[in-house]
């Protein structure tokens, strides 16, 4: 999975929890407390947006969680770790961000700043919570839910 699409998967669950939370619903609590933890996670500063910066932060944090050797390079089998154990979808990962063809993905080719402008509906490179439900609304419609 691309970093772009780790990211938008992660803000627009951190979304849902402002969602649920508002609308009482005792059925969500669990996956609200979680989802709001991972936008906090994101939103370091508290102001309830996730800027550029904040978004490179947390795919550093990424990366560096994924390194489990700490050489700076992601291999099949540490991203297998992180695809519980598919190694069929890590190579499948590795091929699609490999771009130097070297076998590993280094920090330049984890790195994908075009996710970000997706999410950024607006332009004012701060992601809210407004535009991260909103991408979560447009998945949603294309997986048919």
């Amino acid at each position: 999975m691309r970093t772009s699409q780790i990211m938008a998967i992660a803000i627009t669950a951190a979304a849902l929890a402002a969602g649920a939370a508002a609308a009482g619903n005792d059925a969500d609590a669990k996956d609200s407390a979680e989802a709001g933890d991972l936008f906090a996670r994101f939103d370091r500063d508290g102001d309830g947006a996730i800027s550029r910066a904040e978004a490179r932060e947390a795919a550093d944090r990424r990366f560096a969680m994924l390194d489990a050797d700490g050489d700076g390079m992601l291999t099949a089998a540490e991203l297998s770790g992180a695809d519980s154990g598919d190694a069929e979808r890590s190579a499948q990962r590795l091929a699609r961000r490999d771009r130097d063809g070297d076998g590993a993905i280094d920090r330049a080719e984890f790195a994908d700043d075009g996710g970000f402008e997706q999410l950024d509906a607006d332009g004012d490179g701060m992601v809210s919570r407004a535009e991260a439900e909103t991408l979560r609304e447009g998945l949603r419609r294309r997986r048919g839910g």
